[in-house]
């Protein structure tokens, strides 16, 4: 059996169900590439679960599917994905796979950004379609969905490459929209969630990654009291 374990955004957010899962396994692989916890998380987890972890990079979920696959058809493998397991497409292809290959698969869901950047007060079915803002090339497939949530009165969430800081972004897309939230390093400790004008926000400073910004359409007013305290003009 393959079994998708979601660490949740900060390690700690495992969930008991995902523990056992992880206990219960013949073999354990820490998916890396969609991944940005640090070695002092990864030695958390294994101190918790009391087993230790195969690295796993794109390659070896991806292009050796079928290996992996193999391996659960013989025994339990559990993989450890950040956030939720089926915030990825990556993912949701593996188990489309193992279905077709008639390999038996659990997942064990955890927290996500879909559901943490409810802490900044806007409304979740609000949100329209999700965009990537890539760390190379061009983005305007970005601004096209954007107008397009914007029109149907949806906010945005663009959801930053690692490596992209989000001054860099809003600086990109500031042409295009006035104003933006930034949220950084959602459900960590350090979180930090800013709401302004594109100038002010550019010459902030966000540390380190993961970000995610949001563009958002016209606020409910319980929305922009809630928001406003995260407000710099």
């Amino acid at each position: 059996m393959l079994t998708l374990v979601g660490l949740g955004l900060d390690v700690a957010e495992i969930t008991l169900k995902g523990v056992e899962a992880v206990k219960a396994a013949g073999s354990v692989l820490l998916e890396e590439y969609t991944n940005t916890i640090t070695e002092e998380q990864v030695s958390y987890l294994e101190k918790l679960t009391g087993r230790r972890f195969e690295r796993a990079k794109r390659p070896d979920i991806e292009e050796k599917s079928g290996e992996l696959l193999e391996r659960a058809r013989k025994g339990d493998v559990a993989v450890l994905v950040s956030g939720d397991p089926l915030a990825a497409t990556t993912h949701l292809s593996l188990l489309e796979e193992a279905r077709e290959k008639g390999v038996k698969v659990e997942v064990v869901s955890a927290p996500s950004i879909f559901t943490a950047v409810g802490k900044t007060g806007l409304q979740l079915y609000k949100f329209g379609r999700t965009v990537s803002f890539p760390r190379a090339g061009e983005f305007p497939s970005v601004v096209e969905y954007v107008k397009r949530n914007l029109s149907a009165g949806l906010h945005s969430l663009i959801l930053l490459d690692i490596g992209v800081d989000p001054v860099n972004a809003v600086r990109h897309l500031k042409s295009f929209f006035p104003e933006f939230v930034v949220v950084s390093r959602a459900n960590r400790p350090d979180m930090k969630i800013a709401w302004g004008p594109a100038e002010r926000l550019e010459k902030m400073m966000f540390g380190t990654p993961p970000h995610c910004i949001i563009v958002p359409a016209k606020l409910h007013f319980t929305e922009e009291a809630f928001l406003r305290g995260f407000r710099f003009d």
